[in-house]
């Protein structure tokens, strides 16, 4: 009994060092611009990223997010989610994914992205940039991101 006692702490001590989500931290290379996030689609336009800021009693979300034109009625999104919970410092979760949608008819769908680590520059209120490394999937690169166009709603 002490043995599988034993054996069951070791296992649950093992649980606390996994860690749940990507890491976010601290950014410490070249400073990150807006010209560094702007990516241009197709039709030769620059699309830069926004900001929705929202605050509930619950803690923040920010949503940071960028669409692309990819044909005459298709756009696509990569949209980054993170939670803000406690003091204000860094976020502590975020989703990642990827929204098709076109029209007529207009239909959209999602596919989320794995995301390894997250690495921020800035984090608001009124600059947010980072780079966004993904596991795998539809990001093959890390994606930088940076906006100044914030939008803030408060429950």
């Amino acid at each position: 009994m002490r043995l599988a006692a034993a054996a069951l702490l070791v296992v649950l001590s093992a649980c606390d060092t996994i860690a749940e989500g990507p890491q976010i931290v601290r950014y410490s290379g070249p400073p990150i611009t807006e010209a560094d996030a702007v990516e241009t689609d197709g039709y030769g336009g620059p699309r830069l990223w926004s900001v929705d800021w929202i605050g509930l009693f619950s803690g923040t979300t920010v949503t940071i997010r960028r669409t692309l034109l990819c044909g005459d009625e298709c756009g696509q999104t990569t949209q980054f989610r993170f939670t803000e919970e406690g003091d204000g410092g860094l976020p502590t979760s975020i989703e990642g994914s990827i929204i098709l949608s076109t029209w007529p008819p207009d239909n959209v769908s999602s596919s989320p992205l794995l995301i390894d680590r997250v690495e921020i520059q800035d984090w608001g209120p009124e600059i947010y940039s980072g780079i966004v490394y993904a596991g795998s999937g539809r990001l093959a690169q890390p994606v930088p991101f940076w906006s100044d166009d914030v939008s803030v709603a408060v429950e």
